[in-house]
This record gives C-alpha cells, structure tokens and sequence, in this order.
C-alpha cells in the first residue's frame, strides 16, 4: 500500500471532491475500521506499484480509464462495504444480473445529488436514464405522482434489491399500495 499521501501528489483534484462527500468523510475523517482506514486504497486496491512506476503500472488497482474493469470486480469494491440493508441482495438484482456497476447510477467522486452519491441531480433522472418506458407512462394523464415529487422510484422499488419481482419494496403490489 503506498497510502493517501502518495495518492495525493498526482490525484490531488480528485480527493478533492472526495473529501466532500459521505465517503470521503469516513475514509478520511472518521475511519471505524482496517479497511477504511486505508483510504483510497480501500476501494482502489494496493497502490505501490503503481505510485513507484510514476502511474504507469496499475497492477491491482480498479481502473476507471480507457480499459475499466468489469462491473463485477467494480462492484465488488462497493459491496465490500455495502453489503447490508438495501444493498443484501444485490448481486442477485436485475441490475447486477444486467452487469451493471454500482458506478452505473452512484459517483464516489463527484456525486451530484443531494443524497445517495448519484451521478444524476435526482433519483428519478436517475432511473430514467435506462428506464425510457417508465419515463413515458410518467408523462400520462394517469400516473404516479413521481414527476410531481411526491413519490420517488425507490418509494416502491429497491433497485439493489434481487429477492423480489420487480424490485418491490413488499410481497405484493398490493401490499405496497395499500
């Protein structure tokens, strides 16, 4: 491991949107626990090697570049952390069975929303950057009152969820509804 004063004489920009954000504070700020404390490292893998070969090697690392690495190794990285609650079962959800990266939806380094580190401003944006259908019947004269705001996609759905038909929140849809 080289450490996050190595990472910082080349990726000084990109810590500094990361300290801003919910996991920059907790690599940086408050680590709880061995892995945090490792800093970048943590989710970019042991970076020595590449910090001795002036960038060029990457070894281990997770490569956000020109050749990035598969969304299973990506989201393993996350998934190191996020493995509880809302994100138990993800590796069975459609999104992951689709190959999807947590960094499909999510930025770690320069979120734009509010909460949830997305790479869009709001939630809804989010889910209908893929979800052109459900965009659609957003815009009928009957619909959820998501454009609106006063529901959001995940008011029903767990996008991370794998265990239920169609990401929803309860056993039935009626059991949601009502």
């Amino acid at each position: 491991y080289a450490g996050k004063a190595e990472c910082l004489t080349c990726h000084e920009k990109a810590l500094d949107h990361l300290s801003e954000t919910g996991h920059g504070k907790r690599l940086f700020q408050e680590p709880r626990t061995a892995l945090e404390k490792l800093g970048c490292e943590a989710c970019h893998g042991p970076g020595k090697a590449h910090a001795e070969s002036g960038g060029e090697q990457r070894g281990g690392l997770i490569a956000y570049t020109k050749k990035p690495a598969t969304a299973d190794i990506r989201n393993q990285a996350c998934l190191q952390c996020h493995e509880k609650a809302n994100q138990l079962n993800f590796e069975s959800s459609k999104h992951a069975r689709r190959n999807l990266a947590c960094s499909s939806c999510h930025s770690v380094h320069n979120p734009k929303s509010v909460k949830s580190q997305l790479k869009t401003r709001t939630e809804t944006e989010t889910c209908f950057s893929c979800h052109k259908a459900e965009r659609a019947k957003s815009m009928r004269t009957s619909h959820h009152p998501v454009r609106e705001g006063k529901l959001t996609c995940t008011s029903c759905h767990n996008p991370h969820e794998g265990n239920r038909p169609k990401m929803i929140k309860a056993e039935t849809n009626n059991e949601l509804c009502y």
